[in-house]
Parts: structure tokens; sequence; C-alpha cells
């Protein structure tokens, strides 16, 4: 025999379940996109700012506590495709044609560029894609761990209200096992749920027509 509160637990814990994991996924999902909108206007706005200082980008000084995975390069090239700044010339980043985001690889490194091409010069800003990856999943896990969390406290939660909701019944329960053989006294309605109230009366007319079945058979002996 399968238990209602069982079957209402398991219903309930699920449903909420995958509605907490959809919505955690969903969430997961506009986190990246908004991690990586967010990195690509980095990339553009650096690329609007850039001097055209003459050199190498001077980073040793004071600059010892930066991770060196999170630089960002910065090569630009003038109107004869000369590199007349670069800020690691250790890394060639191709030159170039068009302007805007564009994916490259270097040396079997993946970067994700802006171009910014103008007739005087050329300006591409990347930054690698590893980086921005583990950064975009970062974001993603930080929105999907409440969730993660709430998924155990709402069963606890579905726990309790079906808890509460079964108790009009098992007062009932109560109610019929502590009558007295012969009782017609009615079971009280009050305060039960209106699913409930048809059944007792039902039950209040089947203890009638039992007492009346009671009250004959006793005058006929």
């Amino acid at each position: 025999m399968t238990s209602l509160r069982v079957q209402l637990l398991v219903w309930f814990s699920g449903l909420l379940t995958v509605v907490g994991l959809l919505g955690g996924l969903g969430a997961a999902v506009v986190a990246l996109r908004e991690q990586d909108e967010f990195l690509d206007g980095q990339l553009r706005q650096i690329a609007l700012n850039v001097g055209d200082t003459a050199g190498v980008a001077d980073l040793s000084s004071g600059l010892d506590d930066i991770d060196p995975d999170d630089r960002i390069l910065i090569t630009v090239w003038d109107d004869r495709g000369r590199v007349i700044r670069s800020s690691d010339p250790a890394v060639a980043l191709p030159r170039p044609a068009r302007a805007g985001f564009v994916d490259l690889v270097v040396d079997g490194v993946a970067w994700r560029g802006y171009a910014l091409v103008t007739p005087s010069r050329v300006v591409t800003v990347a930054q690698d894609q590893e980086v921005r990856t583990e950064a975009a999943a970062g974001a993603a896990g930080d929105t999907i761990l409440p969730i993660a969390l709430l998924i155990p406290l709402s069963w606890v939660l579905v726990s309790w209200v079906v808890g509460r909701l079964m108790r009009p019944l098992r007062d009932l329960v109560d109610s019929l096992a502590r009558r007295r053989p012969g009782s017609d006294a009615a079971l009280d309605s009050r305060g039960l749920p209106a699913e409930l109230v048809p059944l007792v009366g039902a039950v209040n007319d089947l203890l009638a027509r039992h007492h009346d079945l009671l009250e004959l058979r006793q005058r006929f002996v």
C-alpha cells in the first residue's frame, strides 16, 4: 500500500528539484553570457583608449602581484604595418584586416581580441581565452551555488508542509479510533480542509445508519 504522504513528498520534492536545476542552468547561461560581454566590453574600451607611444610598455614596475595569465596583450601598428607598440613582443599577434572582435590562435594559445582599425593605425587588444573561460565559469558557479543550496532546504520545507497538510487527516483517524462502540456522535468537520468535508459527511452518514441498524437489532432481540 502506497503512502499518500510519501507520494506527496516525492512529487513535490522532485518538482522543486527539477525547477531548481532548470533555474540554476538558466542562471548559469545568463552569467556566462554577461561575463563574456563584460570582458569583450573591456577589450573594446582598452582599444579605444590605447596611446601611440612607441616601444614596449614597461610592466615591471609595481606590478609584481599581477598574475601573468591575467595579462592583456596590446599591439599597435602604423599605417605601413610596422609595430609601434607591443605589451609583450614574445607573442606576435597577427595584424587584423578588419575591425571588430576576433578569435586568434598564437603558438597554440587561443586569444579573444578586439581590433580597432583607423587610417593611421591598427590596434589589437587580446586576452587569453582560457582565462576568460575560467572567469566565466567562476561567475556561473557563484550563481548556481545559492540555488544548489536551496534545493535541500526546499526538501525540508516540503516535508514540513506535507506534514501540516496531513495533520487534519491524522486527527480524523485518531478521532475514529477513540470512538466507543455504538456511539452515535457525529464527527466534527470544523477546521478541516474543504476536500475532507464530503468524506466526513459520508462517514457520519455511515455511522448514523450503522447506529440505526444496531438499535433495530436490539429492539428485535
